[in-house]
């Protein structure tokens, strides 16, 4: 009797499923709801993440980043030198957290760009 070859199944991560959703998605194929939705949040993380990447609470996080100069072609707020998409992942999106209104405005409380708008695009933010 012959046994079958087990082979493992290779499981892609969350952020892989993600990366390639974004890279295959199509403008076109998206309702004008979800384009409307998307430019909303889009102009809240480009209004807040520049100043929040100015205050102290994006400090550490920023020198952490600095810290570890790795080579990339994305935008690190507040620092001139690009830096490795994952670090300008990171850091932006704490800039864009470090002065929230979600929590004392109920209009604001939309204010989950960052975590949608950043990592699945942090080359395209190039300012």
């Amino acid at each position: 009797m012959v046994t079958p070859a087990h082979t493992p199944r290779v499981q892609s991560t969350v952020a892989q499923t993600f990366g390639r959703f974004c890279a295959t998605l199509e403008y076109d194929a998206l309702p004008p709801v979800v384009v409307e939705r998307a430019k909303h949040f889009f102009i809240d993380y480009i209004a807040i993440a520049p100043r929040g990447s100015t205050l102290d609470s994006s400090r550490p996080v920023r020198m952490l980043a600095a810290a570890r100069p790795v080579p990339g072609g994305a935008t690190l707020l507040g620092r001139p030198a690009p830096a490795h998409t994952a670090w300008a992942a990171l850091v932006n999106g704490m800039a864009a957290h470090s002065t929230e209104l979600d929590d004392i405005f109920l209009p604001g409380s939309i204010h989950s760009e960052p975590l949608s708008v950043l990592p699945g695009h942090p080359r395209a933010f190039v300012f």
